[in-house]
């Protein structure tokens, strides 16, 4: 065989072009094991979409960490991991529990005033980043290791796709478009 035909043949049976489900070794050389990780609620045809679309903006390194296979029952492509300990990024998450009317917290952005806005709560040592602005409820998981270094990557990823559909704005006159009293 030639050269060119052993490549093409190589790259059809390694699975070329599907670098968001590859295995991509950590800096030392080892391949993670996959990570199991809770799917999402079930999400109707226009979240898995978006869903998809977001994920496609994502990077395969985030923080120098590498992407890492992930499992759940059912199956699910809406959830995205990196490193160990793991950053996990779970799109179609439910409505954040604290994310009431006249909820005091400040909400907080990690690339600035364009968002997106985010619920933050503290869970075994770990920082869970939860979108409020968005059509779309979107956690991120990330372990005190990394502090809150891979959320602009990925808060611009996300605003790239979900443009936002409330405010997190206190002073705003209509109370109605407040992201603590969408349905």
């Amino acid at each position: 065989m030639t050269v060119p035909v052993v490549l093409a043949l190589g790259l059809l049976l390694g699975g070329a072009g599907s670098d968001h489900g590859a295995l991509h070794p950590t800096a030392s050389g080892r391949v993670l094991p996959a990570l199991s990780v809770s799917p999402p609620p079930s999400a109707g045809a226009t979240t898995v979409s978006k869903c998809a679309q977001v994920i496609s903006e994502l990077p395969l390194t985030l923080d120098g960490q590498n992407l890492r296979e992930t499992v759940s029952q059912p199956a699910s492509g809406q959830v995205q991991a990196w490193g160990d300990p793991a950053i996990v990024f779970s799109c179609g998450v439910a409505r954040p529990k604290t994310l009431v009317p006249g909820d005091s917290r400040n909400l907080i952005s990690a690339t600035g005033l364009a968002g997106p806005y985010y619920d933050v709560t503290a869970v075994n040592g770990a920082q869970v980043y939860t979108t409020v602005d968005r059509a779309i409820y979107i956690s991120v998981t990330v372990p005190a290791k990394y502090h809150a270094a891979p959320m602009p990557t990925i808060s611009r990823a996300i605003a790239k796709v979900l443009p936002a559909v409330c405010t997190t704005d206190p002073n705003t006159t209509d109370l109605s478009k407040l992201c603590t009293r969408r349905k």
